[in-house]
């Protein structure tokens, strides 16, 4: 018999065990722990809402019949909305960021006008700095986060849906 044996790779190409069994995970393949992915998620969620905040402080709607938004520096925006350029037809969304640009300028009836379900989501991005800010915060002095129930959340979300889509038809029924 002869001994052949396969050649070992070279060692800076192989992965290196966390331990020595056979189901050891390789140190390449390992996952954030849930906290680390929880912290990720709190602070993406937080620097959205910030950022969705700053640029309604930094766009400019120059009349309340004006169909887009302007920036002091660049001028009128494209139509965001990829419906109405498509079917020339508003969807429900239409006006949201007029109307979120309106009430950071502290126009209000003129936020009121381009979209009221604008309030409601302007409210949900301005509650989500606090409770992010502490969740965060929470998180980084190794307590549980906080958490809604998912009935809680439900309410939220069908809530929001629901405004968009009665303004919206509120809407058609009137313009008609």
């Amino acid at each position: 018999m002869s001994d052949i044996r396969e050649p070992a790779p070279p060692e800076g190409d192989m992965p290196v065990a966390l331990a020595s069994s056979p189901d050891a995970v390789l140190a390449t393949t390992a996952t954030p722990s849930p906290r680390t992915r929880s912290w990720r998620y709190h602070f993406w969620i937080l620097a959205a809402a910030l950022g969705v905040l700053s640029l309604a402080a930094v766009f400019q709607v120059a009349s309340r019949d004006a169909a887009v938004v302007s920036l002091p520096w660049f001028g009128d925006t494209p139509e965001f909305c990829t419906w109405k350029r498509m079917f020339g037809l508003s969807c429900p969304g239409c006006g949201l960021t007029r109307s979120i640009t309106s009430i950071v300028h502290g126009q209000w009836a003129a936020a009121w006008a381009f979209n009221p379900a604008g309030w409601l989501f302007f409210a949900v991005c301005l509650y989500q700095i606090p409770f992010r800010s502490v969740q965060l915060w929470r998180l980084s002095r190794r307590l549980p986060e906080i958490r809604y129930s998912a009935r809680t959340v439900n309410v939220v979300v069908w809530t929001l849906l629901a405004a968009l889509f009665t303004q919206w038809i509120w809407r058609m029924v009137v313009a008609a």
